[in-house]
């Protein structure tokens, strides 16, 4: 009896720690997923800045920093996919108030509010 308990938990094992790796097809969709939100993450905090910069909330010197790093951090995103993000976007994809990327189905901007053109 207890060497059927034993192959059975061997067994278990065997399979909780086999079956993640032979489910291959998540990683990459896991990589996308993590870019993607990754550069949600960079866009938030892009437009968090562009606003607390306009109620004057910080130094100039520092926007112009946090700006450049998180722009080339975006840039380095859009290069590794293959994507040129000037001629990929059009007027339609951005607010015409806030410049906020948005999706070309949104009547209204998700960061101002604003009438989507």
């Amino acid at each position: 009896m207890i060497v059927f308990l034993y192959i059975f938990v061997s067994l278990a094992l065997v399979f909780w720690v086999g079956f993640p790796l032979l489910n291959t097809g998540t990683g990459a969709t896991r990589i996308d997923e993590l870019t993607q939100e990754r550069t949600r993450s960079l866009l938030d905090s892009l437009s968090d800045l562009y606003a607390s910069h306009d109620a004057d909330k910080m130094e100039t010197s520092d926007f112009a920093n946090i700006e450049n790093r998180i722009l080339l951090e975006l840039a380095k995103i859009y290069r590794d996919q293959g994507v040129d993000p000037q001629a990929s976007a059009s007027k339609k994809d951005t607010c015409p108030t806030c410049h906020t990327p948005i999706k070309s189905n949104f009547q209204f901007c998700p960061s101002c509010g604003a009438v989507a053109a």
